[in-house]
C-alpha cells in the first residue's frame, strides 16, 4: 500500500497533464522530483514504525528482530519505487506499467522462488550480527533511494513539457 499510493499520484498528475502547469508556474524540477519522492518515504516509515510495534509488542520477538524487520519493511517498497519512479518520468505511466508488472513478478517470484536463499540470508544476518546487517541495510536503501532521486531529477531536467 505504501508505494502504490505515490504511484497514484503520478498517474493522476500525468492524466490531468499536471506537470506541464506545475512546471511553467514556480515549482521547480527538482521540487517536482521531490514531491513524488517525499510520500513515498514518509509512507515507507509509517509502515515500518507499525511493523516494529507489531513485531515487538505483539509477536515478543527480539528488540533486534523486530528492527531488522522494520529497516526490510521500509526498504523494499523504497527499491520498488526507485526502480519505478524514473521508469515512470523517462516513459511514462500508461509504458511504465508494463515495466511495473515486470518488476512486481521478478521480486515476488524471486522471493518466494528463493526461500531457502532467504533462509540463508536470515542466517548470515545471525552470523555477522542483526545490528551490524541492519545497518548495511539501511545504508544500501538509502543510496538506492539517492541514486533514483538524481536519475528522475536528471530525466526530468531533460524533458520537455
Amino acid at each position: 500500500m505504501n508505494f502504490i499510493i505515490p504511484l497514484f499520484s503520478l498517474s493522476y498528475d500525468e492524466h490531468c497533464q499536471f506537470p506541464k502547469f506545475a512546471i511553467s508556474g514556480p515549482i521547480t524540477r527538482t521540487q517536482y522530483v521531490l514531491s513524488k519522492y517525499v510520500p513515498a518515504l514518509v509512507l515507507a516509515v509509517a509502515g515500518g514504525i507499525v511493523s516494529f510495534l507489531m513485531q515487538f509488542y505483539l509477536s515478543k520477538t527480539s528488540f533486534q528482530w523486530a528492527l531488522f524487520s522494520a529497516v526490510l519493511t521500509i526498504g523494499t517498497p523504497l527499491i520498488l519505487v526507485s526502480i519505478l519512479f524514473p521508469l515512470i518520468f523517462k516513459l511514462g505511466v500508461e509504458r511504465a506499467r508494463v515495466a511495473m508488472f515486470v518488476c512486481y513478478v521478478l521480486v515476488f517470484t524471486t522471493i518466494s522462488g528463493q526461500r531457502t536463499g532467504l533462509k540463508q540470508f536470515l542466517k548470515m544476518a545471525e552470523t555477522f550480527s542483526l545490528v551490524f546487517s541492519t545497518l548495511l541495510s539501511v545504508v544500501v536503501i538509502i543510496l538506492v533511494y539517492l541514486v533514483s532521486i538524481t536519475v528522475s531529477k536528471q530525466i526530468l531536467f531533460h524533458k520537455e513539457y
